[in-house]
């Protein structure tokens, strides 16, 4: 059964991603800043299980701020480092893994095709 890890996953689209990939009998690990969570990361203070990673087959990330609303160039330097800091941790945790994971960056018109071919996979 494949393992999936995702980051961002309490949005809305990573809580989409999670009820498919649940519904379908992927095991899937969520990654969120809560502290009472064995999947628990601080990518601020560059905290991470790194044995999550390890055993993942595959990372979806999703991390970031919010961009709904229109905003302003002051947010934008927030809304980049949402994104870069967790990502280069992300990065940095996959190269001292001891198996390659996929590493998926998603935006919203990529979900079906992520679906369908991780859904061919598991056939």
């Amino acid at each position: 059964m494949m393992k999936i890890t995702i980051t961002g996953s309490s949005g809305y689209l990573g809580s989409e991603i999670i009820r498919f990939l649940e519904k379908n009998k992927f095991i899937v690990n969520s990654m969120t800043r809560k502290k009472d969570n064995s999947c628990f990361w601080d990518p601020e203070n560059k905290k991470i299980n790194n044995e999550i990673i390890d055993n993942s087959d595959v990372i979806i990330n999703l991390n970031g701020a919010k961009i709904i609303q229109p905003f302003r160039r002051k947010k934008l330097s927030k809304i980049i480092s949402s994104r870069i800091k967790p990502t280069r941790l992300l990065f940095e945790t996959i190269s001292l893994s001891f198996q390659l994971q996929l590493l998926v960056f998603m935006a919203i018109d990529q979900m079906k095709l992520l679906t369908r071919n991780l859904l061919k996979e598991e056939a």
